[in-house]
């Protein structure tokens, strides 16, 4: 199975909105992969690391996801403790770059994925979600992280936007 990751800060400047959009996107590189995409309705952060929860289920098969201070800063300053989440339906290759970024600056210019753009232009099929990030002292804590029982957990109904289907 190959699923992977990219986090990166969508800069209220591309955006036309008055904050940054903190992103955690995910993909996979074939048909296959992307039907197993976990899909999280909750993140909780324990330093610079954020671990994708499916309800009260923690999704370590894709996480814990090194954030950088630029990321958490967005989350918390602009987009209102939440973020959002990005499914690429279209095959996408592996572009991991978060893991080997600093985490005072995180990812940006020529090391994001190169399929991050296009994504962002609506140029692949995507289904996008908004969600709670919280914060606590580890993983485990289940009474820190905001769960959201009346998220569905299949698509379309996950979805706050379908893009390109």
């Amino acid at each position: 199975m190959s699923i992977h990751y990219s986090t990166a800060v969508w800069p209220a400047t591309d955006t036309g909105f008055d904050w940054d959009i903190p992103l955690l996107v995910l993909g996979g590189e074939t048909p296959a992969d992307i039907a197993r995409i976990p899909l999280p309705t909750s993140l909780h952060r324990v330093g610079n690391e954020i671990m994708p929860y499916t309800h009260a289920t923690m999704r370590d098969d894709i996480g814990p996801i090194p954030v950088s201070d630029v990321w958490i800063d967005a989350v918390e300053t602009g987009y209102d403790n939440r973020a959002k989440v990005v499914i690429a339906l279209d095959p996408t290759p592996r572009g991991d770059t978060t893991r080997t970024a600093l985490v005072e600056e995180g990812v940006s210019g020529e090391k994001m994925p190169t399929w991050l753009q296009p994504l962002l232009a609506g140029a692949v099929r995507a289904a996008t979600r908004d969600i709670p990030v919280s914060v606590g002292a580890d993983h485990y804590d289940i009474l820190a992280i905001k769960i959201d029982p009346t998220a569905l957990t299949d698509l379309p109904g996950w979805a706050n936007q379908m893009i390109g289907s």
